[in-house]
Parts: structure tokens; sequence; C-alpha cells
């Protein structure tokens, strides 16, 4: 679950959706998810279609790209399904 923030926390995992299609994913900064985690911010695109939004984002490997299934949403949080392609 993503809560609203007026901006990305540090170090924490997040996205930030920007208009024109574009976005900031806060992620790892490498391949390990042994504590201590340090993030990058890779930029992205986003694309809404129909009821999902597609996503392809920069990561420490490559790009990668998704789709995104909104199941909840207020003012202050958002629960998603992400699925990989």
């Amino acid at each position: 679950m993503y809560q609203r923030t007026p901006a990305l926390l540090p170090n924490r995992y997040g996205i930030w959706f920007l208009p024109n299609g574009r976005l900031t994913e806060r992620q790892n900064s490498g391949f390990c998810d042994t504590p201590p985690i340090t993030t990058e911010d890779y930029d992205g695109a986003w694309q809404q279609r129909g009821d999902s939004l597609y996503i392809t984002v920069g990561y420490w490997g490559g790009k990668t790209s998704s789709r995104i299934f909104v199941l909840a949403a207020d003012s202050n949080t958002l629960k998603i399904k992400r699925v990989y392609r």
C-alpha cells in the first residue's frame, strides 16, 4: 500500500507520477535486498489504458515494463497489483 506524501521519501521505495506521461520511481540501486538498502531514482513513462496503468521504467539492470491494476484508492492511500511483463 502506498501513502500520499508531498515528495518521495529519502531512501524509501515510491512512485511519483508526473504530467505528460512521465514518472520517477525510487527503488533499490542494486540487485541486493539485504539491509542496509540504498535507493536511486529512475525515470520512466506511464500510460493509462482502460482500467490499467502501463509503465516502463529504468532500474539498476536495464528497463522493465509492467501493468498496474488499481485495487483501492482514496485521497491518501493507493493499493495496487503490479504485473511485470
